[in-house]
């Protein structure tokens, strides 16, 4: 399993050294990879192929592109898009539970 690991993470730096618009969407990377590893057609999956076991995970390939991006800052994606990136990560978990609580006649926030 370490083997194709390797293996993935290389095809990935390839590509994205290759391709540079792959660095600013995982979503064309996924398919650029799949297309590489014949999972795909430039326009389409089938069935079977997204349901083998052998076709690398989204995940694995996101987690290839991100550990290369910080790496090899020349792989990073355009300004625009790691600032929309920053500002997701952000957000996430970043809601918080707010309750009202009532001393005498004032309602403070806590």
């Amino acid at each position: 399993m370490t083997n194709n690991k390797g293996k993935l993470f290389l095809l990935v730096k390839q590509m994205l050294e290759a391709r540079p618009e792959l660095r600013n969407s995982d979503d064309k990377l996924l398919w650029a990879v799949w297309v590489e590893l014949g999972y795909a057609t430039p326009d389409s999956i089938a069935q079977s192929a997204f349901f083998n076991p052998q076709l690398p995970a989204p995940e694995s390939i996101t987690r290839c592109r991100r550990k290369l991006q910080e790496q090899y800052p020349h792989l990073q994606a355009t300004e625009a898009v790691r600032r929309g990136r920053n500002v997701k990560a952000q957000e996430k978990g970043t809601h918080i539970y707010r309750e009202i609580v009532f001393e005498g006649n004032q309602a403070k926030l806590i």
